[in-house]
């Protein structure tokens, strides 16, 4: 490591929020933080530095956007909650949004958009970078307009605190999207860190290098994304694991992350949100939003779905579904510019809409099929409509999805299977362990968590160092970036 450089930010080698570079700063930070814990805007200061910092060495001067959307949204939240004319914050409110999704259209969907009208030949200055977690720090600034402006909150009054509140390291580049009426409080609040938050924390940092490390990445190096790059010249049995892959190495993924940043935040005395509650345990696509990337789900509810579902509330029913439908459209336009987000939004939207309409022939089934056959089927059908989701999900294109599809359903064999095995047992049998988690109830992770705090504080250091150090054998190649990076 250079240290020299290590306080600039270097295009092509941006901090990795997994790196042994991040984890040497923390240390440093968490020591000054520890220092000035007590005194709360000492404490604030510090968190706003290392967090403003830490964006900088992602994303360069874009921590300047950052800024920016910050101070547009702070002035106008206290303009809308300055007036009583409901036109004027109507006004106000319509600044924060013009500009925050203008911003986020034009770094995220320009060339997207450019393309679907015919116009390839744009300009190089026309070919930005989009700057990491911008549909996570917009989507939380916009949450406090509008909390302003539904009278949910009130109006900060320290532009330093909101700044943090939107710059929040620990959830700013891939979630979970904490709501200002969550996280502005706390900020704003003297907090504790109790050896029940250090354990909790430790244990969930734990949890996210194996998901990350041991599982996705490693099934993710020496499988799955083997398959994605160049579907045709495998069999069909293989693209079929290989979309289960995909869906386990995606949870594994985007969870472990969040384990991680929800630990780091309990190290620090924050409580943030979580994203995710056993979501393959879902009965229906309905039950598995509840327990998917909650907070983005949360957020659409709260401020897409519910709006759109009032203004056409006088279509009653199909007002409802055509309310789901553009939120889902929403939802797969906010994941990334490309067709199979946006289809891959639509499937799900369909399948919620189909919930509603075939809620009484469900509960007339219920009556008449045993419980546990009922919920055991409703969960087998709801996983797999899940993976094959996550086909169109992971593919580059839909042309890559389409391959997919057609060796499965085309010239499916179970045939190559043992030669598979042969070749691939690592990845099988990190894929049938992870699915095994899966399933297990959550009192059998209150029990280890209880039994590892409980630990003496030397066996827990060890114990901490073997699991870090068992985690970093897994890599047969350099680490993955997390997926949701890029959303």
């Amino acid at each position: 490591m250079d240290f020299q450089n290590i306080f600039f930010y270097h295009k092509a080698e941006p901090l990795a929020f997994n790196s042994i570079e991040f984890f040497l700063l923390f240390t440093v930070f968490y020591a000054v933080y520890n220092y000035f814990f007590k005194n709360l805007k000492s404490r604030n200061f510090v968190l706003l530095v290392f967090s403003l910092f830490f964006y900088y060495k992602l994303s360069g001067l874009y921590v300047l956007l950052l800024g920016a959307i910050s101070v547009i949204d702070f002035l106008v939240a206290k303009r809308i909650g300055s007036t009583e004319n409901l036109n004027s914050r109507r006004i106000y409110l319509s600044i924060s949004l013009i500009s925050g999704i203008g911003i986020l259209l034009y770094f995220k969907y320009l060339l997207f958009f450019a393309n679907v009208f015919g116009y390839d030949n744009l300009s190089l200055t026309m070919r930005v970078l989009t700057p990491i977690g911008i549909s996570y720090y917009i989507f939380k600034s916009l949450s406090y307009t509008m909390g302003v402006y539904r009278e949910e909150i009130e109006i900060e009054k320290s532009l330093l605190d909101y700044l943090l509140y939107v710059s929040f390291f620990t959830n700013i580049i891939a979630g979970p999207i904490s709501l200002a009426k969550n996280l502005l409080p706390q900020i704003k609040s003297e907090l504790q860190i109790t050896s029940k938050n250090l354990n909790a924390g430790f244990f969930l940092i734990l949890t996210g290098i194996i998901k990350k490390y041991v599982i996705a990445d490693y099934i993710g190096i020496n499988f799955v994304e083997r398959i994605f790059e160049s579907p045709n010249i495998f069999t069909a049995f293989e693209n079929l694991v290989a979309v289960y892959g995909a869906t386990i190495q995606l949870y594994c993924d985007f969870s472990g992350y969040t384990d991680i940043v929800l630990g780091l935040s309990l190290l620090m005395g924050f409580t943030i949100e979580p994203n995710f509650n056993k979501p393959f345990m879902a009965t229906s696509i309905t039950d598995f939003w509840r327990r998917w990337h909650i907070t983005i789900y949360t957020w659409l509810r709260e401020f897409v779905f519910t709006p759109l579902s009032f203004s056409l509330r006088n279509l009653k029913t199909s007002g409802i579904l055509l309310s789901i439908m553009i939120t889902f459209l929403v939802s797969g336009l906010w994941h990334g510019a490309n067709f199979t987000f946006i289809i891959w939004g639509l499937v799900h939207g369909f399948f919620i809409c189909s919930d509603i309409v075939l809620k009484n022939f469900w509960e007339k089934v219920q009556k008449i099929v045993p419980e546990r056959i009922f919920n055991f089927a409703a969960i087998f059908v709801t996983f797999n409509i899940v993976v094959f989701s996550f086909a169109l999900f992971r593919s580059p294109d839909l042309y890559t999805a389409g391959l997919i599809f057609e060796r499965i359903f085309t010239s499916f064999s179970f045939h190559p299977a043992a030669a598979w095995f042969e070749v691939y047992s690592g990845p099988a049998i990190m894929m049938i362990f992870a699915m095994i988690a899966f399933y297990l109830p959550e009192k059998f992770y209150a029990v280890l968590q209880s039994y590892f705090s409980d630990l003496h504080w030397s066996i827990k250091t060890a114990s901490i160092a073997i699991i870090i150090y068992i985690a970093f054998q897994f890599f047969s190649a350099e680490s993955l970036p997390f997926i949701y990076l890029e959303f």
